[in-house]
């Protein structure tokens, strides 16, 4: 939280809309992403780092990728909660907008659990592939606006700003500045990250399953 204040707030200088302070800005979706990140960095190499006990016991591969969900969102939990005193020493609300918290957390973390699926999946037979992952994470993080308004990466990028929404942590991002703050313009490309990000939990399931019959030969 500290880097992310100092880079973007005092190097790059990043300007919160409606007079906003810049923490309260950028802090109000960063709980979220660091779940996010927590499960695709602790979930995704889930299968390959616990292939002993995969190899011996039978149970719902899908279970280790949730059981580092389960980690992240006890994080997640008692950031939120110290964001909410955060907010309501900043602004005197209190109530305000919990509902869209919880809603859009539950779609972090199963954005997040579909990817962690996905690449928990291909691990199985390109284990090579997870020295990538810390990378990925990296531009993650910088192609979600958590610490800068959407509308600067969309604006530039013109015509093609529905690339960005391919990403459903902008939805994330975007709902958990609503949530918090009021702030935000919802337009229907919000609505692509939504589809991406349950299309990646229902898909990513499907192709964890789908490994689980070669799954002991193939580690």
């Amino acid at each position: 939280a500290g880097i992310v204040l100092i880079v973007f707030a005092w190097i790059v200088q990043v300007e919160a809309p409606m007079g906003l302070p810049y923490a309260l800005y950028a802090f109000a979706a960063l709980p979220a992403w660091l779940m996010a990140q927590h499960i695709i960095l602790q979930g995704a190499p889930s299968l390959v780092h616990n292939q002993h006990i995969v190899s011996k016991v039978f149970f719902p591969r899908t279970a280790l990728p949730m059981s580092k969900a389960g980690v992240a969102l006890v994080d997640f939990s008692v950031a939120t909660l110290l964001f909410w005193l955060y907010r309501g020493v900043q602004t005197g609300l209190w109530l305000e907008g919990l509902h869209w918290v919880l809603l859009f957390g539950l779609f972090a973390l199963y954005s997040a659990l579909g990817l962690a699926y996905w690449i928990a999946a291909l691990s199985v037979r390109y284990r090579d592939g997870l020295a990538l992952l810390p990378f990925l994470a990296q531009g993650l993080f910088l192609l979600t606006p958590v610490a800068y308004p959407t509308e600067r990466f969309a604006s530039a990028l013109g015509t093609h700003a529905w690339i960005l929404y391919l990403n459903p942590f902008v939805a994330v991002a975007d709902g958990m500045r609503f949530a918090w703050l009021g702030i935000g313009h919802w337009q229907d490309l919000h609505l692509l990250s939504f589809w991406v990000g349950a299309g990646l939990f229902i898909t990513g399931t499907w192709a964890l399953k789908s490994v689980e019959r070669t799954l002991i030969d193939d580690l």
